[in-house]
C-alpha cells in the first residue's frame, strides 16, 4: 500500500481513479517533478508544456483537474481558461511569483486553488489535489441528488394530478394549500382559489386537524340542487424538522353512484317486504277457506258413505231403486267436487307465468285421449302462442272445450279443430266442431252453473263445465262466447289479455 510521508507521519493514500491530473507546466523538469509527486500519491496524470497542448488534450474529455502554470510560452493561464468557456474545467491555479492581484484575477475565473511554487510547493500539492477533488465529488453527488430530486418531485406531482381521486393538502393551520384536478372536478371548479372558498370536507375533518387524528366519514355536498355523496378520509402529514406535524392529506373520493344504488336496493327491498306480506296475507285466507271447504267436503263425504252403505240394505228388496240412487249419490259427489274446484278458482292459482299454449293444448289431447280413441275424433290446431297466464287453469280451459265438443257431437265422427290470432292488445282463441250446435236463444245461458240443454240421461255432466270456463277468463282479465246454429256445429272463443 503506497504512503505519503508528511514530517514524521505516514500517511495512507487512496487511490483516485474518478477524476485525471492534467499538468500544464512548460518546465520539463518541474513538470515531471510533479508528475511523479501525484503518481506516488495514487494520482493519474497526463501531462502538457504549451497551452495549445492543454486544449488538444481537454476536448472532449471529462473528470479532469487542470494544475495549470500561469505563465506558458503561447499564453496566459487566464488566456486559455477565457478559451475554454465552452468547456468549465476546474483547475488549480500556480505561479512562480506570490502575485494577489493574479490569485484574485484567477479566483474570479473559478480557480479552485492558488499555490506558488515555493520550496514546500511539492510537499503541499497532493493534499490541494486531493482537496479539490473531494470538492468536486461532492459537488457532483449534490448535483446528482437534485436532479433525483427533481425527478422524485415531478413523479409524485404527476401520480398527485393525474389520481383519479380527488386529493387536497391543508397546513398545520387547516388552510387549504393544494388540490389536484380530480378534488377540483368533484366540486365543480376550475382553480384552487375557488376551493378555498368552500368548506367542501365538513366540520368533522377540521376539528380532528386540532387533534392530529386520522378520520374517515361519509358527507354531501350540494351544488344546483344535485347531491354529491362523497367519502372523506383525512391523513396527518410526517413530522417536519421542529418535529411538529407539516400538514394534513385529505382524499375525497365520489361515491355518488355507489350510494344511489344502495338507496335503490333498499326502496327495492322496502317494496320487497309489503309485497311479501301481502302475498302471505292472501295465502293465510285461502288456506283458511280451503281448509273449511274441506273440512265441509269430508262431511259430506262420510255421509253418503253412510247413505251408500243404508242403501246397500235395501239392495235386495229393489236392486233398480238401489242402483239409481247410488248413480244419483256418485253423481251428488261429481257435482260436489266439481263445486268445490269452480269455487276454488283464482284462490289456488299461483302468480301468471309464461305458458306455452302448444304444449297446454298437446295436455289436453293426452288427458282425454279414451274419450277420443272411442268416438274416432279428429283433433287439430293452428300455431299456438305463448302468454302470460296460470298454466293448470288454462289446460283446465282447453279440457273442457275440447271435451265438450267430442261429447256433443252429431252422427259424424268429431272434427275438432283449435285457432288463435292477436286483436290488439288480446290473443283471440277459437275451437271449431261440427257437432249438434245451439240455438242462437241459449249462447248466454250455457255459461251459467248449472244450465243443461240436453238430458242427463243423453249426456252425462255436471253443468259446471262452461260456468268454470268463464270463471277462468275472469281470473284472467278475459271473455268467452260462442257462435252456433242448431245442428251446424259450434265455435266457441274466449280472449285473454297481452302482457
Amino acid at each position: 500500500m503506497m504512503v505519503e510521508k508528511n514530517g514524521s507521519q505516514e500517511i495512507p493514500l487512496r487511490t483516485q481513479n474518478f477524476y485525471k491530473v492534467l499538468v500544464v507546466e512548460d518546465d520539463k523538469a518541474l513538470c515531471d517533478l510533479i508528475v511523479k509527486n501525484l503518481q506516488r500519491s495514487g494520482f493519474q496524470t497526463e501531462k502538457a508544456s504549451t497551452g495549445c497542448e492543454a486544449i488538444s488534450q481537454l476536448t472532449d474529455k471529462q473528470n479532469v483537474l487542470m494544475l495549470l502554470d500561469y505563465q506558458l510560452p503561447d499564453m496566459t493561464g487566464k488566456q486559455l481558461i477565457e478559451s475554454l468557456s465552452q468547456n468549465k474545467v476546474p483547475f488549480i491555479i500556480m505561479t512562480g511569483q506570490g502575485d494577489e492581484r493574479v490569485a484574485v484575477d484567477m479566483m474570479k475565473h473559478n480557480a479552485r486553488d492558488y499555490l506558488v511554487k515555493d520550496v514546500n510547493f511539492l510537499d503541499l500539492l497532493p493534499t490541494s489535489v486531493r482537496q479539490v477533488i473531494d470538492q468536486l465529488e461532492m459537488e457532483k453527488r449534490l448535483v446528482d441528488a437534485e436532479e433525483s430530486l427533481r425527478q422524485s418531485e415531478e413523479k409524485f406531482r404527476s401520480i398527485f394530478e393525474e389520481s383519479p381521486i380527488g386529493i387536497a393538502v391543508y397546513d398545520i393551520d387547516g388552510k387549504l394549500v393544494d388540490a389536484n384536478k380530480a378534488c377540483l372536478r368533484i366540486y365543480g371548479v376550475s382553480d384552487v382559489s375557488e376551493l378555498k372558498l368552500l368548506n367542501f370536507i365538513g366540520d368533522v375533518a377540521e376539528d380532528n386537524f386540532s387533534k392530529g387524528e386520522m378520520s374517515r366519514y361519509e358527507t354531501t355536498f350540494h351544488k344546483e340542487a344535485v347531491a354529491t355523496y362523497l367519502d372523506i378520509l383525512v391523513k396527518p402529514l410526517g413530522i417536519g424538522g421542529n418535529g411538529f406535524l407539516s400538514g394534513y392529506l385529505v382524499h375525497i373520493q365520489d361515491i355518488t353512484e355507489r350510494k344511489n344504488a344502495e338507496l335503490q336496493l333498499q326502496r327495492m327491498r322496502d317494496e320487497l317486504e309489503v309485497k311479501v306480506k301481502e302475498r302471505t296475507a292472501q295465502l293465510a285466507k285461502a288456506n283458511e277457506e280451503l281448509l273449511h271447504e274441506i273440512s265441509e267436503r269430508k262431511e259430506v263425504e262420510k255421509k253418503l258413505e253412510s247413505h251408500n252403505g243404508e242403501l246397500q240394505l235395501f239392495a235386495e228388496v229393489s236392486s233398480e231403486l238401489v242402483a239409481n240412487t247410488v248413480e244419483n249419490a256418485n253423481r251428488m259427489r261429481s257435482l260436489l267436487n266439481a263445486l268445490l274446484n269452480y269455487s276454488q278458482i283464482g284462490i289456488e292459482s299461483d302468480y301468471l307465468q309464461i305458458t306455452d299454449c302448444a304444449n297446454i293444448f298437446d295436455n289436453a289431447v293426452a288427458d282425454l285421449k279414451p274419450m277420443i280413441d272411442e268416438t274416432d275424433a279428429v283433433i287439430t290446431s293452428d300455431s299456438l302462442p305463448v302468454i302470460s297466464a296460470d298454466s293448470i287453469q288454462m289446460t283446465i280451459l282447453f279440457r273442457s272445450l275440447i271435451e265438450n265438443a267430442i261429447k256433443f257431437h252429431s252422427d259424424e265422427p268429431p272434427r275438432i279443430h283449435v285457432s288463435a290470432e292477436q286483436n290488439g292488445n288480446e290473443y283471440v282463441f277459437s275451437v271449431r266442431d261440427n257437432g249438434i250446435g245451439i240455438a242462437p236463444e241459449y249462447n248466454d245461458l250455457i255459461f251459467t252453473i248449472f244450465s243443461r240443454l240436453q238430458s242427463g240421461e243423453d249426456y252425462s255432466g255436471t253443468g259446471i263445465g262452461l260456468a268454470t270456463c268463464k270463471k277462468i277468463l275472469e281470473y284472467h282479465s278475459g271473455r268467452i262466447w260462442v257462435e252456433s246454429q242448431h245442428c251446424k256445429g259450434s265455435t266457441f272463443y274466449f280472449s285473454i289479455p297481452r302482457r
